[in-house]
């Protein structure tokens, strides 16, 4: 784990690597770059260094990670994601303080948060009006148990997880922000509640539900409001890593859920065993989640997880092999409940099955730095590996967005669940082909960033000129619509 890095530059020129004059009010690399240049305020990032460090010292071949036990495992991320929202509520306190209440408000906004039974349902409005696209293409993959809005209900209806009644609390607001007739009031009110859900959070991350469908659906949400509200530049970032950490460290066989689990041999090995079982593999989760909640979490954040991961320029966890094999058996499932769409569902599977694998291309191809005034020599560099694996994967993408072409027809394309997810399949076609096309003559002339509607989106001077429903558009795709590859020489 890697802090705050030592350059003093601002964060755009970090991320692009590049040396920044750090001259005010921006610096001449944003100016000639195109963008408004973020300044140079600090702020607390947290990025797990293992993947690149394994990509520089061993093969370039698909990494695995380091044997440790799941126990173990679940330790780190818990403490990881506390650490990261303890750094995130300091912040957010830090920023309010000129507007903080005294503690008997605090009190009794507290008081006013529990007795607001109409948080459910303002969350509803916020996932039909916010997500229209992603909420009803996939209310079939409940079939006859709870969907994801069923759960969240649910969970806040019992009263057992205060970290998720706040978060819905500050994402409402921010969502009702959108549309009153005094938004800086309601924005106002969704800090207040942001630091006030980050301390229920740091508190439930030293609890045994630390690794709970509950809270791992409050920390997606989380992430969901700072792409909202952008308390500080990327600070969803850090609630993206706090989602991958925690899915991790349940592992996918704690977000699957079939009538036939117990007769699947091959599952037996994910079943979460009790801390007093002898062979205690997988941390016991606390409370019950409700079948189906934990896979609802896949389902409605996989998108955001592929954008997240393009946008950092690092591989997706979920191209590994054991949690392929997972989306595999979602698929099945899906394809089994999806009645006359069923064709459809299992040709949308197998794209995102293809579209997962492609942050870790991106993420390999991205050259590494290189001396001040040294050059990158023609033909060194080309990973042949590499190169295989992207033209096979945009060769099924091809086949594929063909196939869908055929089953969705005319009437199923536009601003429908197949037709965004068939936009984002062309985009990463067209994405691909210039990879493969920078592999062979771009690399000498410099470097290639990956850009999409979601770093467009996150990278926004200002979210009032984006429609609310610019995230659905995102997640419907899989976090792939608008992407494009920029060559360095060409900006």
């Amino acid at each position: 784990m890697v802090g705050v890095p030592h350059s003093r530059g601002c964060s755009l020129c970090r991320e692009r690597r590049i040396k920044c004059d750090e001259a005010v009010p921006q610096c001449s690399q944003c100016r000639k770059y195109g963008r408004p240049c973020p300044g140079y305020r600090r702020t607390f990032r947290f990025q797990d260094e293992g993947p690149a460090l394994q990509r520089r010292h061993q093969s370039r071949s698909q990494s695995r990670r380091r044997p440790e036990t799941t126990r173990d495992a679940a330790a780190a991320a818990a403490a990881a994601v506390r650490n990261n929202a303890i750094a995130m509520m300091r912040q957010t306190r830090s920023e309010d303080s000129s507007s903080a209440q005294s503690q008997t408000h605090l009190h009794q906004m507290q008081l006013q948060m529990r007795l607001q039974l109409q948080q459910p349902h303002l969350f509803a409005s916020f996932l039909h009006s916010a997500f229209p696209t992603l909420y009803t293409s996939n209310i079939f993959r409940a079939h006859n148990r709870p969907d994801f809005l069923a759960h969240v209900a649910s969970s806040y209806a019992s009263g057992a997880a205060p970290y998720l009644a706040a978060t819905l609390a500050c994402l409402t607001s921010i969502y009702t922000a959108q549309f009153s007739s005094d938004p800086a009031q309601y924005t106002r009110r969704s800090r207040q509640l942001y630091a006030h859900a980050l301390t229920h959070v740091v508190a439930a991350l030293h609890s045994p539900a630390a690794l709970s469908a509950p809270l791992l659906a409050t920390i997606m949400m989380l992430a969901v409001y700072e792409m909202y509200a952008r308390t500080s530049p990327d600070a969803f970032v850090v609630h993206v890593d706090g989602v991958r950490r925690i899915m991790l460290a349940r592992g996918p066989g704690l977000h699957f859920t079939d009538d036939n689990d117990n007769d699947n041999p091959d599952d037996q090995q994910h079943t979460p065993t009790s801390a007093n079982s002898p062979d205690n593999q997988l941390p016991a989760v606390a409370g019950s989640e409700g079948p189906g909640f934990a896979r609802g979490c896949y389902i409605a954040f996989r998108g955001f997880l592929i954008a997240s991961a393009i946008y950092e320029g690092r591989a997706c966890f979920l191209d590994e092999e054991e949690w392929l094999r997972f989306a595999g058996r979602i698929r099945a499932e899906d394809v089994r409940k999806a009645g006359r769409e069923a064709r459809v569902v299992d040709v949308c599977e197998r794209i995102w099955m293809e579209v997962v694998r492609c942050p870790r291309y991106f993420a390999e191809a991205l050259p590494e730095d290189l001396p001040e005034g040294e050059s990158p020599v023609e033909g060194e560099g080309v990973d042949e590996g590499l190169v295989a694996r992207v033209r096979a994967t945009k060769g099924r993408l091809v086949r594929l967005v063909q196939e869908l072409r055929g089953v969705i027809g005319p009437s199923g394309r536009g601003d429908t669940g197949p037709g965004l997810l068939l936009q984002g399949a062309e985009d990463m076609v067209g994405a691909l082909q210039s990879l493969l096309v920078w592999f062979r003559v771009g690399q000498r002339r410099g470097g290639f960033r990956v850009v999409s509607d979601f770093q467009r989106g996150v990278s926004s001077a200002s979210s009032e000129a984006l429609p609310v429903t610019w995230l659905d558009r995102v997640a419907s795709s899989m976090g792939v619509i608008g992407l494009r590859i920029i060559w360095e020489d060409s900006i």
